[in-house]
């Protein structure tokens, strides 16, 4: 898991210290009970900007018991939080929530779970979630799908909330309502998902009837789309500048897409076809290519399309 690069922003620090007015020049020493001394004399603005890049378990361990400065600096400033709850007991997560996350939730930017059995509980009741209201980033990773649409549902009070990644463990048959909980968050502008529906799936579409404006800007699906599903995830993001998916086996005779429903910012599109004729993209991706910049196609078994007279 990649920790999420911080945003510049100017950081309200306000505790003093009194070395200030040494040259950073005469701070290096070869001796190493010196260089935490070094470390102390840093700014507090530097090191507010170095907790940015830690995760809030790490930031605790390292600086609370460190001295009183350091405890007021991690307790008291602005600087926002990166939560990581993979493993760990249900002891050791019962402690983390009361002593880090719950005194901090307005503090929390960034949060990654991948625990199965603390998702549920991280979320419950219902007004615990309203009360991140600086989460930008969330990320579900290896949970049971069971949890997800009770979950997804409580995050609409986030205004914040402007990405979003959902990575079961099993396969979740109820797409539409995931669908249209996702849409219907206010902020979000990325969306990545798995919810493992396979290829030979024969289930009715799941995206076409939402009739809701989305503000989202980048999607990734993992699992198969139909033709309508497409259909309606482009027709309720209208800002969509990157799609990307897997295109599940199609019918014959379908339609090229509608161009009105083309989000005119789209310019990356990657997917992968299968076994798709190329006939059958030709066809309907005729609309979706007009404004691209960028173009990833993955196939099975076709070489009709590395045909470049069929490009032109």
């Amino acid at each position: 898991m990649s920790r999420i690069r911080p945003r510049q922003r100017a950081t309200d620090c306000n505790y003093s210290h009194t070395n200030k007015n040494v040259p950073l020049n005469e701070l290096t020493s070869k001796e190493t009970h010196e260089s935490v001394t070094v470390f102390e004399i840093l700014p507090n603005e530097i090191i507010c900007g170095i907790c940015e890049y830690l995760y809030a378990l790490d930031i605790y361990a390292a600086f609370y018991n460190l001295n009183s400065r350091f405890r007021q600096l991690i307790t008291n400033s602005s600087v926002l939080l990166n939560v990581n709850i993979g493993s760990m007991s249900k002891s050791e997560f019962s402690r983390y929530v009361e002593d880090i996350i719950t005194p901090n939730q307005d503090r929390i930017r960034f949060i990654y779970l991948s625990n199965l059995y603390v998702v549920d509980l991280f979320f419950s009741p219902v007004k615990i979630a309203s009360r991140f209201i600086r989460l930008e980033k969330l990320v579900f990773d290896n949970i049971k799908s069971k949890y997800l649409l009770n979950i997804i549902r409580r995050l609409t009070s986030l205004t914040q909330l402007s990405s979003l990644t959902i990575m079961p463990i099993d396969e979740y048959r109820n797409h539409d309502e995931i669908y249209r909980s996702i849409l219907n968050l206010p902020a979000l502008t990325y969306c990545k998902m798995n919810l493992k529906r396979r290829y030979d799936y024969s289930g009715n579409p799941t995206v076409r009837m939402l009739h809701v404006t989305s503000p989202l800007e980048e999607i990734v699906i993992l699992q198969a789309l139909d033709y309508d599903d497409i259909i309606g995830l482009l027709a309720c993001a209208p800002h969509l500048k990157r799609l990307d998916f897997n295109f599940s086996k199609c019918r014959d005779n379908l339609p090229a897409i509608d161009s009105t429903i083309v989000s005119l910012r789209l310019t990356h599109l990657t997917v992968d076809m299968g076994l798709t004729p190329f006939d059958h993209f030709e066809r309907i991706t005729t609309n979706l290519l007009s404004h691209l910049q960028v173009l990833h196609i993955s196939v099975k078994q076709n070489k009709k399309y590395l045909d470049a007279n069929r490009w032109e």
